[in-house]
């Protein structure tokens, strides 16, 4: 009601609807892990290795990469 009596006044401005679209995150999935002993994911976290020629994951304790395959071990991140 109290548009319509500004409208009397002052005329509206017409409004151009814009269509919105969903954008796609870059997330597809989110996994929350519960962990009592914060020094146990920092170390699994800290120790990860990753090789991005054959997309193999190693960890320094718990899945060494092979010492003897210097190439490797030097692309290791």
């Amino acid at each position: 009601m109290r548009l319509e009596k500004a409208a009397l006044i002052v005329k509206p401005t017409p409004v151009e609807m814009v269509q919105r679209q969903a954008l796609v995150g870059g997330i597809p999935l989110v996994i929350y892990l519960e962990m009592e002993n914060n020094e146990q994911s920092l170390r699994r976290a800290l120790g990860r290795r990753y090789d991005a020629y054959t997309h193999s994951v190693y960890h320094l304790e718990d899945n060494p990469p092979p010492v003897d395959n210097a190439p490797l071990v030097e692309r290791l991140t």
